[in-house]
């Protein structure tokens, strides 16, 4: 028994082996290179599943213009063909957008997200420097994330220290703070940022506080400046005047 299931396992395999042609059964279709779920054609891909805007793809990106990738995952994005310089990129349209997106990794442990905005209404083409050339975040195998621009949403921005009932701490409590603490009030301390790091939105509000808190201190020091200024300007027009009138005694 077991060695007649061990022979239909080895002619299955090697009925798959010399299938040359694609075949559809039910939903799957297969090729010798290729594998797709809900395609109304042959896959694109080495694996995708539905077709045109619709398709979900994962296959292989070799080659210096993709960064020497190893493979991909494309939403509305196949990469046709496994040549180096010459393969593209498959983007269907639904008549009314074009967009799509792609990522990859490279050779090097790096991984790319490439967002590919809509520019039309019909179909297109692009070689694989085109989805180079739309990478917006990278992130490296160094475990450093690159970004054009990161936007955080957060609330409680604190526009209220500028307000007339907040209680700026004193500068002589602030002092004895930080010589006993070593850092800023409400601010982490090292230990802790190294062990668990910051949240990006809540650490931008707490600095923006202390930086408007430093700009009225700023503000309160420059007023007293300028009072010890004026005064220091009274004191030395009488000083003057004391000058010439003991100059005319003599």
């Amino acid at each position: 028994m077991k060695k007649n299931i061990l022979l239909a396992g080895i002619f299955f395999c090697y009925s798959m082996t010399v299938h040359a042609q694609w075949t559809t059964n039910g939903t799957v279709t297969t090729t010798t290179n290729t594998v797709g779920i809900n395609t109304n054609a042959t896959p694109v891909s080495a694996f995708q599943v539905n077709s045109a805007t619709y398709k979900f793809a994962v296959g292989n990106a070799p080659g210096v213009n993709l960064n020497y990738g190893t493979c991909y995952i494309g939403f509305n994005a196949a990469r046709i063909g496994a040549g180096v310089p010459a393969s593209t990129w498959q983007i269907d349209s639904d008549t009314f957008h074009n967009g799509a997106g792609v990522i990859y990794n490279d050779i090097f442990g790096n991984i790319y997200f490439a967002p590919l905005a809509s520019t039309g209404t019909t179909a297109r083409t692009l070689a694989d420097l085109d989805i180079k050339n739309s990478i917006t975040f990278k992130v490296g195998a160094n475990g450093v994330c690159y970004a054009k621009a990161i936007s955080v949403q957060t609330t409680g921005w604190p526009d209220y220290v500028f307000r007339k009932e907040y209680k700026l701490p004193a500068l002589t409590d602030l002092k004895n703070y930080i010589y006993t603490y070593q850092h800023l009030p409400e601010v982490p301390e090292a230990a802790k940022v190294e062990q668990d790091g910051v949240n990006l939105g809540e650490m931008s509000k707490l600095m923006l506080k202390k930086i408007e808190e430093l700009t009225l201190y700023l503000i309160e020091k420059d007023k007293k400046i300028t009072e010890l200024s004026t005064q220091l300007s009274e004191q030395q027009q009488q000083i003057d005047v004391i000058k010439k009138k003991l100059a005319d005694k003599k």
